[in-house]
C-alpha cells in the first residue's frame, strides 16, 4: 500500500537510476518507470480521493436511530451514529478518511458512507403483529392530523 502522496490509476512515477545499464560503463543506468493501475476494491469505491461504501441497516435502527460500525481505509473499524428517521439512500460523512490526496502528504479525502434500509423478506409472526400494530397506528395519526387541518 502507499501511503503519504497516494496514487491513483493511470499515474506515471519515475525512479531515477533503477532503469536499464547503458552499454557504455561510463554512463548512468537510466530511469524506471512505473505505470499505476488501481484495482477496484469489492467494498470500497474510489472517487478520486473520497471512498464510498455501503451499510444495511435494519428498519427499526433507521426509524429509531442508532449506531452502526463499518470499516475504513487505514482503521478496522468506526461507529456511526444514526439519527432517527434515517432513509435509504442517505450518506453520512466520514471526514478526512478517504485517500490519500495526491501530491498533498498528509491530506486525505472523505469517506461516504450510503445507507441502504433493508427490508426483511421473512418476519416471525411476532415481528408481524408489531408492524401491523405500528401500520395501524401511524395510520391513526395520519388521520387525526388531517382531522385538524
Amino acid at each position: 500500500p502507499v501511503h503519504g502522496g497516494g496514487v491513483d490509476s493511470a499515474m506515471k512515477m519515475m525512479v531515477q537510476g533503477e532503469g536499464g545499464k547503458s552499454n557504455n560503463p561510463r554512463l548512468p543506468p537510466g530511469h524506471l518507470y512505473v505505470y499505476v493501475e488501481v484495482r477496484p476494491d469489492k467494498f470500497f469505491v474510489r472517487d478520486g480521493d473520497d471512498i464510498h461504501t455501503e451499510a444495511d441497516v435494519r428498519i427499526d435502527q433507521a426509524a429509531i436511530g442508532g449506531t452502526i460500525r463499518t470499516r475504513t481505509l487505514f482503521d478496522n473499524e468506526v461507529d456511526l451514529k444514526l439519527k432517527p428517521g434515517t432513509q435509504s439512500g442517505h450518506r453520512l460523512k466520514l471526514r478526512g478518511k478517504g485517500a490519500p490526496r495526491l501530491q498533498r502528504e498528509g491530506s486525505y479525502g472523505d469517506h461516504y458512507v450510503h445507507v441502504n434500509v433493508r427490508v426483511p423478506e421473512k418476519l416471525t409472526p411476532r415481528q408481524l403483529e408489531l408492524l401491523e400494530e405500528f401500520g395501524r397506528e401511524a395510520e391513526e395519526a395520519k388521520e387525526a392530523k388531517a382531522a385538524s387541518a
